[in-house]
Order: C-alpha cells, then structure tokens, then sequence
C-alpha cells in the first residue's frame, strides 16, 4: 500500500466498521419517547395536539420514513435505523470532504475515524433516536457556511432553515455559532447587514416546511405542545453539569488525557480563523448544555469539531508514544461501547434541593450510569424489557383491555411504544399523578388526561416497575386501586427474572383471572 493511499485506506474502514457494527449491534424493538411518537406520526399522522412528532415538528423525517416504508415494505422501525445508518455514513464522508478542504487527508482520515469510533456516535447510530442527524447537520452547516462567498452562503443559510425540517432544534442551536463563523470569515464590516440577511434566508427556508406543516397541524396545539415539552424537561443547574459532564465523559474518554498533556500545542493549532471558529464550534452549544439544558445525543453537534482539533493535534506530535495514542484512545472508545456492563437503574433518582449534597450526588452518579450510558449492554437490556414486558402484557388474555402503568418505568416501557404494539388496548400512566392527573392512551388514536379522582380501573392490569411504589401510588389514585382485580410486577432489580410475579387480587372473581 502506497503511503499516499493510507488515509483514503482507513477512511473505507471506518466506514465498513460502522455499517457492520450498526447492523449487528441494532436495537431490536422500538422503544422509549420521541421514536415511538414518531412511528404513531408515521402510522396515524401528525398531530402535535395527541404529541404524535416530538415539537416543534421533524416532519421531514416522518415523510422520509413513510415514503421509504411504503416504497420498500420494511416496516416503520426498520426504516427508522436504515435511515440513521445512512445519516451515519453520509455525516463520516461530509466530515472527510470537509477537512480534506481545510487540511489533507491524513487529517481527514483520523478526524473520522475519532468522531465514527466512539461511543456516542456508535450508540445513537444503533437506535431508533434521531439524534445521529445532528452530526450530518453540523458538518454539513459548517462546510456549507465556512468560507463561503456572500452570495452563496444565502444559499447555505436557506439549506439549513429547509434542513430545519428534519429537527429545528439542531437549526437553533448551531445558527449563534454560523453567525459567528461568518463574522470570523467576512470581517467586520456591515456585521448587522449580514447577519440580518443570513437569518432571513434562514427563516425563508424554515417558512418553506414550517408553513405547509402549521396549516396541516392546529396552531394552538403546535404552540401548546411546544411550550409544554419544554417545561416538561426544565432540570437543574447540577442535574444539567452531571448529565453534560457525563456526556462529555462518554465522548471525549481518554482524548481529555491528551488535550490536557498537549494544552500548550492545543493553543498553537487554535490560533488564526480556522482554530477559532472550530473553537467557537464547540464552545457555544457547549456552554448551553452546561448552564441551561443537557447533552444528550445533542453532542453530536460539536463532537466532529472536537474530532478535527484531536486530529491535528495527534499528528503534529513529533514522538512516536502520541503518535500511537489516537489507537489507543480509539480502542478505548470502542471498548466502552462494545465492553460496558450495563447498570440497572435505581429507584428515586430525583436531585430535589431537598435532599443532601451527598445522596443528591450518589443519584446522578447512578442516573450516569444507567440513564446515560453509550453502552451496547443499554441497547440489549432495553430490548430484553421490551420484550418481556410485551410478552407479560400477552399473558394476560385477549378478554383485558385495560393496561395500567408505572409512569416510573416510562425511561424504558415507554406507553406510546406499547400503543404501536398492542394498538387494540388502552393504557393508562400515572406519571401526571402529582398533579391530579392520570393520561389515557386509547388504542393508539388519542391521548385524553382525566382527574385522579375519576379514575375507575376496575378489572385492570397494573404493569408496575416496583412492588415498594405501589403503596406510595395508591395515595395518589385512592381508593381505585383496591378494586383491581390482578396486576403483573415489572420488576427491574432481577435481570435474570424479568417476570417476578403475577398476582391476584383476593376480591377478583376466578372468572376474571388470566388462565
């Protein structure tokens, strides 16, 4: 192999690596929120009011799935992961093209092959979350904006208002670090001029999807569920740093090891209007996931940044130990994916201000490991829930048609999930509960919220994550729950016996129970 072909040697590896991986490693069932929200929009249309598309919309992504599932045959799921395969690999050649163009392509190839083999990319890569897209769409942006001219960044910034789409959420977060790379490219003349025009073309690109979408979905109900979604995932300031430190974790593992060994070549290699604008890449939705909301998958967005000054980084490195360690860091990376026991979720992780520094600790310690872990053994253990948990509800009979829910285990048994499995019976969460409230989700159709105290669940199966909580939730709903006549515990403290129990009920006639 000629040295000159290396690079475009390991660019075809990574790539081959990562299509394998996904197609081994995929999560079997759609589980959890925002997938299954969006497989009920692609099944039964969109409609924020019954919170079918996550808000503020991702529409394209719904008529992207409709379209190929219809076109191919494959179901809604499997259309889901191809689609984030091919995000996948189309985000690791973007990434090529555009550090080919600020550098060569042995920067290319190892700024890559350090965003593809690492845990973060690998995980959201395998799942039905449509997280994978915001690593497409920050390259993309930034290769579409970054020295561009002025008339064909106009170009760039409709192409990310129409991008916006898919999710308008990467659009807001990435649009302050676009305005900024522009700035830093075009100099300091008519910045105002500039930056208005670029936001109109932005927003014209927006109008063009998000005008059509508002006449097909109510605009009150679009407004609602927005605001509503929004409130619904306000945390605090040290639940944002635990949940983005232990991203940052995930992602960046053992490359901290060379930033802080290299901080000084770092400083060198950030200097003129390239190293600042990938800083200014990074730094800003950084500071927003730190200060204001988490990462999550939302560090896809600057972790091929991060990839490109790791790259440079590595291969300015004149002794032979640096330049072996992007290897080493690589393996790493791909041993916490593939090499992580998962840890199960313990009870009571809220980080109420009431409680001591210590347990509040000790919980989001516990939240990280579980909750937040890019971890294969996550994917498997979340398909071995689902699995048991449908296989449970299955137990129960054709006859019952009343599911009652555990809003504690909607991290994992996520009710709309449930709805796309067993679209003929109605299930209720009471995760609402301590606001009087219990939701009701009718054979994956509609989704209505009744008073606690109206709640009859007469002859309903309880689906509970903890027998310990059903005594603290019967406060909640009264005196209901003693008219229920057999109820199932989904129990998560024994992996090796998902199906702990299924009682009944001394009052339920023998007719009522399940045979």
């Amino acid at each position: 192999m000629k040295p000159a072909d290396r690079p475009r040697w390991l660019l075809a590896g990574v790539i081959c690596f990562v299509v394998v991986t996904v197609i081994i490693c995929h999560e079997r069932y759609l589980a959890g929120g925002d997938p299954a929200n969006l497989a009920l929009a692609v099944k039964y249309g969109m409609d924020l009011g019954q919170e079918r598309l996550h808000a503020p919309g991702y529409p394209f992504f719904v008529l992207a799935w409709r379209f190929v599932s219809s076109a191919t045959g494959m179901s809604t799921h499997e259309t889901m992961l191809t689609l984030n395969l091919i995000l996948a690999v189309a985000s690791i050649v973007v990434l090529w093209k555009l550090v080919r163009k600020l550098f060569d392509e042995r920067t290319a190839a190892l700024a890559c092959a350090t965003m593809a083999l690492n845990p973060l990319f690998l995980y959201f890569a395998c799942i039905s979350e449509t997280y994978i897209f915001d690593a497409l769409f920050s390259v993309g942006a930034f290769l579409l904006i970054f020295r561009a001219s002025e008339k064909r960044s106009l170009v760039g910034w409709f192409m990310i208002g129409l991008l916006g789409g898919f999710r308008i959420s990467s659009v807001v977060l990435m649009t302050p670090v676009l305005l900024i790379v522009q700035q830093i490219e075009h100099g300091r003349n008519d910045i105002l001029k500039r930056a208005a025009r670029s936001l109109a073309a932005l927003l014209l690109g927006v109008a063009v999807w998000g005008i059509p979408f508002l006449l097909t979905v109510p605009l009150g109900d679009s407004i609602h569920e927005l605001f509503a979604s929004t409130a619904l995932h306000r945390t605090s300031f040290l639940q944002s740093e635990a949940t983005c430190l232990t991203y940052l974790f995930w992602t960046f593992n053992l490359w901290i090891v060379l930033l802080v060994w290299k901080a000084r070549q770092f400083r060198q290699v950030i200097k003129g209007p390239l190293g600042v604008a990938l800083v200014v890449w990074i730094a800003i939705p950084l500071t927003f996931f730190f200060f204001v909301y988490y990462a999550k998958g939302y560090a896809l967005l600057i972790w091929p940044s991060m990839a490109i000054l790791l790259a440079r980084i590595s291969l300015d490195s004149n002794k032979v130990v640096w330049r072996l360690f992007p290897a080493l860091a690589i393996a790493f990376s791909i041993s916490i994916f593939f090499l992580t026991p998962f840890v199960e979720p313990r009870t009571n992780l809220q980080t109420s201000d009431q409680r001591p520094f210590l347990q509040r600790i000790r919980a989001l310690e516990a939240r990280s490991l579980s909750h937040f872990l890019l971890a294969l053994s996550k994917i498997r253990k979340a398909d071995q829930d689902f699995a048991d948990c449908t296989n449970l509800i299955r137990r129960v009979g054709a006859s019952q048609r009343l599911l009652f829910i555990d809003g504690s285990a909607n991290t994992w048994i996520f009710p709309k999930a449930l709805m796309l499995a067993f679209p003929s019976d109605t299930f209720i969460t009471v995760n609402a509960a301590g606001n009087g409230t219990v939701k009701f989700y009718h054979s994956a159709s509609t989704i209505d919220k009744y008073p606690t105290d109206s709640l009859d669940v007469t002859n309903a199966f309880l689906l509970w994550q903890d027998t310990r909580t059903l005594q603290s939730v019967g406060k909640e709903v009264g005196a209901q729950l003693a008219r229920v006549s057999y109820f199932g515990i989904y129990e998560f403290s024994d992996p090796k016996a998902f199906l702990k129990a299924i009682s009944f009920h001394a009052q339920a006639p023998p007719s009522s129970r399940p045979q």
